[in-house]
This record gives structure tokens, sequence and C-alpha cells, in this order.
């Protein structure tokens, strides 16, 4: 792995490591130990490594209690040099600043990719200032018992957003003014294996900021939505598991949903690799992302198959949507463009998530979709399951509002569309179909473009399923 020389100095003490990864050193995590003593005012940890071949390393470190963050490509563009400062108040983008505790920090070493040989320097400077070594707590979020709003209806949001604090191109503050220009209700950003963005949430009175993160692992990445701290992501860390990863965001009250299960790699293998997955559970799954990229035409169709199978085979786990956008521009590439619509008690963290849990959402690039069901005196809507006696009628009904363009509804049942319907633009659309129910099934609903390009999906709003679950007449 490589060996330590260590010139020290009052001020800064300086670590330095070097040595050379190998191909076999690919996906495995390396520990760097170093002493921070009283009175430290700063943490510098610099990595530099041989690019070529494509190799791809990343950086973090961990104080003696937890983790502290992650390493940026530095300033000068340089990929293959990653930076990262850890002050009481400042902290380089994908870091926590706060206090810095004496103890045993550690910095680590990602090897994701070593497809050559690859040497490495790893230069950690630990400066001191009395004067400057003031004790700051690591920031929470704090809007987790907030409600913003009391009223019992569908809330519009983003679920998959990227900052500057990984590799998004804009900051936190600027995403939260743009999302409340767009009036979302809420918004989820959602870095890469950091927890540093919500280290800029402040308490908002007209947008819920949900707490999230992307945890990005060597065979797929998922979202932990309404988590209260960092997930470690470090697959075979101590034999940690993907069992472990779900069992955790779960434990911390958090949603998982994987993300973009079938957008391919360079080298033809589709994102989500896990094999051993139990999709009993997992909350919710990533079915359309980033629609305006032309590269996801064939990811999301397939995206939305795996759905379709996992919902056949009995899973239930609920479809949303992720515009993982890492920039902003004026046309699709914007906050509010592509939305999730969530059906919840009230605007809260508690409620969205629990309505997120429940199936109560819709995704759709502007019209609104609203599905429900009549059954035996009751109301049931997209998520629920209705225990229905086999041979009686469910009377389903549609209501599509903010056409702007001609669009075609597919109805399906088990994802296989079994009636088509023409919504003319700018008319409120209301209908409804019967069904007698011999069989355990579900039945969706979807928005398409009548003419479209092949190169692009057709989909513009789609909603979750209504199950019925029959019962053998006595």
């Amino acid at each position: 792995m490589g060996e330590a020389i260590c010139p020290v100095a009052l001020n800064p003490d300086t670590f330095c490591y070097h040595g050379v990864f190998s191909t076999r050193d690919q996906k495995k995590y390396f520990q760097f130990p170093f002493e921070v003593k009283h009175g430290a005012s700063k943490v510098s940890v610099r990595l530099l490594y041989s690019k070529e071949q494509k190799n791809t390393l990343y950086l973090q470190a961990y104080d003696y209690r937890r983790f502290r963050g992650i390493g940026k490509p530095a300033k000068n563009d340089k990929k293959s040099e990653i930076e990262m400062t850890i002050t009481p108040t400042y902290a380089s983008p994908g870091a926590l600043f706060g206090n810095i505790p004496k103890g045993r920090w550690v910095a680590e070493i990602d090897a994701m990719e070593v497809s050559s040989i690859c040497k490495y320097q790893l230069i950690i400077e630990v400066f001191y200032d009395s004067a400057k070594a003031n004790r700051f707590a690591i920031k929470k979020p704090n809007q987790k018992n907030l409600i913003l709003s009391k009223e019992k209806r569908w809330y519009k949001g983003e679920l998959h957003i990227h900052s500057q604090e990984s590799d998004g191109e804009d900051s936190v503050k600027d995403i939260i003014q743009l999302a409340k220009k767009e009036k979302l209700d809420f918004i989820a950003i959602t870095d890469h294996n950091t927890i540093s963005a919500w280290q800029y949430y402040k308490k908002n009175k007209d947008i819920l900021l949900l707490p999230g993160v992307e945890i990005s692992t060597y065979k797929g990445h998922a979202n932990a939505l309404g988590v209260e701290d960092w997930i470690d992501w470090r697959l075979g860390n101590r034999n940690r598991s993907l069992q472990d990863i779900v069992k955790d965001t779960q434990g911390q009250g958090g949603i998982f949903s994987i993300n973009h299960p079938r957008t391919l790699h360079h080298n033809g293998e589709a994102s989500w690799r896990f094999q051993d997955t139990n999709f009993h559970e997992i909350d919710a799954i990533e079915i359309w992302n980033a629609p305006w990229h032309v590269e996801n035409k064939q990811a999301n169709e397939r995206a939305r198959n795996l759905w379709n199978e996992l919902l056949n085979k009995g899973y239930r786990l609920t479809g949303i949507g992720g515009s993982d956008l890492h920039c902003f521009d004026e046309y699709k590439k914007k906050l509010g463009y592509f939305l999730n619509y969530i059906y919840c008690e009230n605007l809260s963290q508690e409620a969205l998530l629990e309505g997120i849990r429940r199936g109560k959402v819709f995704m759709t690039l502007g019209p609104k979709l609203f599905f429900k069901a009549l059954y035996a005196g009751k109301e049931y809507m997209m998520g629920d399951s209705i225990p229905a006696l086999k041979g009686t009628t469910i009377e389903f009904h549609i209501e599509i509002k903010d056409l702007n363009e001609a669009l075609e509804l597919h109805i399906l049942k088990d994802g296989y569309p079994i009636k088509k319907h023409s919504c003319p633009a700018n008319e409120k659309i209301d209908l409804f179909f019967e069904k007698i129910i011999d069989e355990k099934t579900w039945y969706r609903i979807e928005l398409h473009q009548k003419v479209h390009n092949d190169e692009e999906d057709s989909l513009i709003a789609i909603a979750n399923p209504i199950f019925i679950q029959t019962i053998l007449d006595e």
C-alpha cells in the first residue's frame, strides 16, 4: 500500500504517505491515520495520483468519532489531484466544518478503479492556532419536526439533485433560492456519499428541505431520503453489505430508493448490479431519470419494465422520478421542469416520506394526473390495495389537468397497455372505466406524446398503481 514519511514541524504537523496501487487493490479502501493534538484550527488533506488508463481514486476523512466528508478535484482542474480542507467555521465542498477534536483521525483512499499501475502521494497537514480553534458543533438539519402546511393535499418537488458539495455546479444556497422561485414545496439535495449540503439548510417557512444522500457504490447507486446522518456506503469494508446499508437507512427513519437501475456503464453493465437484492426490503425505485438526456430513453424504458416485473412478482416498490440535475439552465434542465407530486397528510418530512412509502406519487413533465377507484362505497387512490370480492366490479376514475399539448392516455394492467385514449390540448379530461375482478392484479395510467422522436422517450406523466387484492366469494 505505501509507507509513511513524517517530517514533523510545530506548525503545521505534516504527514506524508506514498505508494502504488495495482489492479488487485481495486474496489478496496485504504486508511492512513494521523494524530490531531489539542488546539487544531485546520486539517488539510491532498491526494495526487496518476490517472492514466482510467485510474479513479476518491478521498474521504474521519475524525475519531465520525465521517468528516469527501475531497473534490483541485481548483486547478487537475483531475489527478483531490483536496479537502476542514476548519471550525469553513470546509471545502463535500466536507463538514465544525469542531476539530483531538485524537486519531483517518484519511481514506477509495481505490474505485485501478486498471493499471497507479502511483499516489497523500499529504496531510494539521495547523494549530489557539485563537481560532473554537468549538463549533457540526450542523444537522433542523426541519424534522417542522410542519410547513397542515393541508392534506398533493405537494410537488424534486427528489434527486446535486450541488457543488459533490459533482454539481451550483451552491446549496442558490439551489434553494431557485426552488423557491419555482414555488416548489420540497427538494432533496442528494450529493454523492456526503451530507455536507445539510450544513447550509436553514429553517424555511415556504419550502421543505428533505435531507438526503446518494449512496454511490461500485455496484449501484441509491438515494437515502429523510435520514439523520451519514450512511456508510463502503461495500466490503468490514464485510459491509447492501443489506447493512438498507438497514442503516431505514433505521434512521429514511427511505431507500434505487437510482437509475438500468442506465448502462461504458462497459455495458447495468447501473444496479446487486444480484442478491431483497426487493421486499426496498422502499422505492427511480423509474424515470433525467428524461431530457437522449441516452436515458432506453434506460428509463428498461427501468419501467423492471418495475413492472417486480410489481408482478408481488414486490411493492413505489415508483419515483429524479431529475438528477447537476446544473441548471432556462429549458428542461431547470428546477420544476420534471416533478414528483406526493399526496401527504401535511407538508412535513414525516408525512412526505410516508406518502412515498404508500405509493401516493405521480411524476410529470407538466400535466397533473389523478387516478382513483370506487368500490363498496369507499374511495381508493394510487398506492392503495383494494380487497375486492371475486366477480364484483370496480369503477376507476381518471382526471387530467394542465394539458398544454395533445397527448395519449395509456391504461395498463400488470404493466401491459389495455386501452388508449386521445387527450386534446387545453382540455380537462374526466373519464372512467369499469372492471369485473376475477384475479389479483394492478392498474396504472400513463400519458405519452402522440407523435414523438424515436430517439426520445414519449412518456410525459406516470402514476403509481392501484392494486387489486381478490378475495374468494364465500
